[in-house]
C-alpha cells in the first residue's frame, strides 16, 4: 500500500535514495503502473492474520484534541474515488492501453486472486515439519501499519469524519491535499514506526508463526540480506538437518 501511494520515497539510507529507489520508483507515479498491474507484488498485501487494523489516520481537532481512526480495507480497494484509496486510478495505465487487464478495477480483482492463494497457501501448508526464522530489529523500523496524519488542527469547518473528507491532489510521495467543506489541508504518510527488518513488521508477521520445531526471533540485518548473515545460515542448517531427521529417521 505505502508502495503504491509514494513509491519508495522515505526508504533507505543515502545510497539507496540516490540511486536504488530512483531505479525501482521513487514516486507513486512511477512505481504504481507496475507494482499494481503484477500479481506477484501484489500478494505481498496485508491478508488473513495480519489483520485489517493497519490503515489509519491521525488528526487534531479543532479543540486541539488528538484523534485516530481506522480506514475501511475493503473501500480503499473498491472506492476509486476515497482519499486513503489503494492507488490513485490515474497511476495504474498512464499509457492508457488495454484498459480491461490495467485499471483500478483490474487491481482490485488481482487484490482479491491474492487473498484467495493466501487461503489456500493457509490450507495447504499446515506447520508439520517446519522451522522459521524472523527479525525483530527496533533499529530497523518498518510500516507494521500504514498512517495518514496531518501535523497542524483541522479547521472548524471541516467535517469530524475524515471518511467524508474529499481527495484534492496528490504527490505521489506521501502527501495529499483533502477538502471538507470550504476547508483544504495536507495529510501526509507517518514514517515506519515498528520493529523488523526494514520491509515485514515482526509483531504481524514472524512473532504469529505457526511452527511445530524452531521459531528463531534474531536482530543485525535487513530483508534483503538474510541469506548473507551466518546466524540465518546456521539456523537454515539446522532446520534442514532436523526436516530430513524426521523424515529418514
Amino acid at each position: 500500500y505505502k508502495r503504491m501511494r509514494a513509491g519508495m520515497a522515505g526508504e533507505g539510507g543515502f545510497f539507496t535514495g540516490w540511486l536504488i529507489n530512483p531505479i525501482l520508483g521513487d514516486t507513486a507515479r512511477t512505481m504504481a503502473p507496475v507494482v499494481a498491474n503484477a500479481s506477484g507484488p501484489l500478494e505481498l498485501f496485508p491478508a488473513g492474520v495480519y489483520g485489517d487494523d493497519w490503515l489509519r489516520v491521525r488528526w487534531i481537532d479543532a479543540q486541539g484534541r488528538e484523534q485516530l481512526k481506522v480506514l475501511d480495507v475493503q473501500r480503499a480497494i473498491n472506492d476509486p474515488t476515497c482519499w486513503w484509496r489503494v492507488v490513485n486510478p490515474e497511476w495504474v495505465n498512464p499509457a492508457k492501453q488495454d484498459p480491461g487487464r490495467a485499471s483500478f478495477d483490474a487491481l482490485r480483482d488481482r487484490l482479491y486472486e491474492a487473498w484467495k492463494f493466501h487461503a489456500r497457501l493457509a490450507q495447504t501448508m499446515p506447520p508439520v515439519n517446519s522451522h522459521a526464522s524472523y527479525v525483530n530489529d527496533g533499529e530497523r523500523k518498518t510500516w507494521g501499519s500504514v498512517t495518514w496524519f496531518c501535523d497542524k488542527p483541522i479547521p472548524s469547518s471541516a467535517d469530524p469524519d475524515p471518511c467524508n473528507w474529499a481527495p484534492v491532489s496528490d504527490d505521489a510521495q506521501g502527501t495529499i491535499r483533502v477538502r471538507s467543506g470550504d476547508a483544504e489541508f495536507d495529510l501526509k504518510l507517518d514514517k515506519p514506526a515498528d520493529a523488523g527488518d526494514g520491509t515485514v513488521p515482526a509483531e504481524r508477521s514472524g512473532a504469529k508463526g505457526q511452527v511445530e520445531g524452531q521459531l528463531w526471533e534474531q536482530t543485525g540485518y535487513e530483508h534483503q540480506e538474510v541469506y548473507k548473515v551466518d546466524q540465518v545460515l546456521s539456523a537454515t542448517l539446522y532446520a534442514m538437518v532436523r526436516m530430513d531427521q524426521r523424515l529418514h529417521p
